[in-house]
């Protein structure tokens, strides 16, 4: 029967209602949820026959999937575009429900059966995106073959002008296969005879037209009326033809019955809501980018939903772990946050392959990485680390075994760090900028943009200049003090000191002594000044910053070496000795 959306609220997301369907008969075609490819592919007959496995979904999963993840909603943003070949076709609105199209067809005698190929393709603009990329659909109606007419006609069933209805569109609706109507004469396109409708589908980049190269799965629902009357008009059934794997999933209170690829219902239980997942519903993995099925019977509507594990998925999120200016030979540690999909929720296909990578900017030196889940568990031996030198290039790459896991996909946190060293850049400050990529199944997904600074190292050169003439090494060494005092670039307050000592191995053959020092320093703003000396006076400064009441303003986040030389002459404070901050005190007795 028919699941108008893929939302819970069945009967409130569109206009077309439950019962009006249940009288069109044929077969719903939700399509949601994409990123995926489906080349159309070649003869291959009608319903060819393979084992398909049936597992059973966790109870704790018993939901349907995300209703945000659809792919194909046909609303008044969609062009719908239909191209016959070899038949006699129109489209007109249904009587009742002005917002569907009602695609209709000259099928012929209805005393006859009748075979029609690739005889009508709809192609589909503005379906939706993934990964930012808008994306066009096309479904071919491959094959359709209709048996003659079976029983009495019904009231408004039309046998003498051998006209069907073959699709329906409408709001978040696409419905294939309408095979017969019963007690409604507004209609008049039903056929009460036996039918099976083969189409495949293809999903293509909006802008290349080239195949979306992701896999995909199908949910099938309502699958409810059974083939056990006898009435070969009035069974549903639906068969995964080819391009699905082997594996097939239902929920714990499936009644379904499933022989080779073709699932079909063994009772009259006819469901609603949820059920029509539950109960008539199955999950069909795709093992690549092309599907074929078919939709067997008449009577009643099966619906087939398409999802991606894909569409759901996040970017990784890059972060730096402390956000401030890093100076040379610092370590820099960057951290790449990639959420897996969760199984059951909104993917039902493992990833082909799963690469996290980050191509580090040229600044940085590689040291070091991890990887771990949202549980601190490491994962470095749950796949293969690299990292290219020539190309900076880290990448992990995980083992086709951990893909492998229904349990790894969780929708846990996979957790990168990456540690390197900060590089000297080449002018006196750089800017860093860095995003990473998480590539699943090859299909990138770029992070946010994360921006960094880096400065040299700091240091400012402190010189102290005094008249040769003005030194008698009998009352001691000169010695002076210089502060450094500011915030870092971070914002910490911090405070240097040095001290200058003249000895008399100093060069003492010129008019002036000169010594120096060198102050290792946080990049920051700054002021220099020297200590009170009580024999000595500052006479003049010289700085390659600012100078300001014989103080030396330094901006090391601009200059990054500073520089600042302090000339002094002695006072006249003969009873005092040259060492800075030492009184001597002369008496009687001393």
């Amino acid at each position: 029967m028919i699941s108008p959306s893929p939302t819970h609220d069945h009967d409130k997301e569109h206009t077309l209602s439950r019962r009006s369907f249940l009288r069109l008969g044929g077969t719903a075609l939700l399509l949601a949820a994409g990123g995926c490819a489906i080349p159309l592919p070649g003869p291959s007959g009608m319903r060819p026959a393979f084992a398909a496995t049936v597992n059973t979904i966790p109870k704790a999963y018993a939901q349907r999937m995300p209703s945000d993840l659809a792919l194909m909603k046909v609303n008044k943003n969609t062009l719908v575009k239909a191209t016959w070949k070899g038949v006699t076709g129109k489209v007109i609105p249904s009587p009742t429900q002005p917002s569907v199209n009602m695609y209709l067809i000259n099928k012929g005698s209805s005393a006859s059966s009748h075979t029609f190929t690739n005889f009508l393709t709809m192609n589909f603009e503005g379906i939706g995106s993934i990964g930012g990329k808008a994306l066009n659909a096309r479904i071919v109606f491959t094959k359709m073959e209709i048996g003659a007419h079976v029983g009495k006609t019904y009231t408004g069933e039309d046998t003498s002008g051998n006209t069907t209805c073959v699709a329906l569109v409408g709001p978040n609706l696409i419905a294939i296969g309408a095979s017969y109507i019963s007690g409604d004469p507004t209609y008049g396109y039903g056929f009460r005879g036996p039918r099976t409708t083969q189409v495949s589908i293809e999903v293509t980049w909006a802008d290349s037209g080239n195949a979306v190269g992701l896999p995909f799965f199908a949910a099938i629902s309502d699958i409810d009326a059974p083939s056990s009357t006898g009435a070969t008009w009035y069974t549903e059934g639906w068969s995964a033809d080819s391009g699905f794997t082997d594996q097939f999933w239902t929920w714990p209170s499936s009644y379904l019955v499933v022989s080779g690829n073709r699932f079909s219902s063994p009772k009259t239980d006819l469901t609603s809501g949820d059920d029509r997942w539950f109960k008539a519903g199955v999950i069909a993995p795709l093992s690549g980018n092309a599907m074929t099925s078919s939709f067997i019977g008449g009577g009643c509507t099966t619906n087939l939903t398409l999802y991606s594990s894909y569409a759901g998925l996040q970017p990784p999120v890059k972060s730096v772990a402390q956000e401030r200016t890093y100076v040379a030979g610092e370590t820099l540690e960057y951290t790449v946050t990639q959420k897996m999909g969760c199984f059951f929720e909104d993917t039902m296909n493992s990833y082909a392959s799963l690469v996290m990578e980050d191509v580090l900017p040229a600044g940085l030196t590689y040291e070091s990485a991890a990887l771990s889940d949202s549980k601190g568990t490491n994962l470095l031996e749950q796949g293969t680390l690299t990292y290219a030198k020539a190309t900076r290039t880290l990448r992990f790459s995980f083992s086709s075994d951990w893909l492998g896991q229904v349990s790894n996909y969780a929708g846990q946190d996979l957790i990168l760090t990456i540690r390197c060293t900060v590089d000297a850049p080449e002018k006196l400050q750089a800017t860093l900028k860095n995003k990473a990529t998480t590539y699943f199944s090859g299909f990138g997904y770029d992070s946010n943009e994360v921006t960094v600074r880096v400065i040299q190292p700091c240091s400012v050169t402190v010189t102290k200049r005094i008249l040769t003439q003005d030194v008698n090494w009998a009352h001691g060494q000169p010695t002076f003090v210089f502060t450094l005092a500011g915030v870092d670039h971070g914002g910490t307050e911090r405070t240097y000191a040095t001290t200058i000592v003249f000895s008399q191995e100093y060069d003492q053959s010129g008019e002036w002594m000169s010594g120096s020092a060198v102050i290792n320093a946080e990049p920051g703003t700054y002021v220099l000044s020297e200590e009170p000396c009580l024999r000595y006076e500052v006479d003049k400064v010289e700085s390659n910053g600012t100078v300001k009441s014989k103080t030396a303003e330094l901006d090391l986040l601009e200059l990054v070496h500073g520089t600042a030389t302090f000339t002094n002459r002695k006072t006249g404070h003969a009873g005092l000795s040259d060492v800075v901050s030492v009184r001597n005190h002369i008496g009687p007795g001393q």
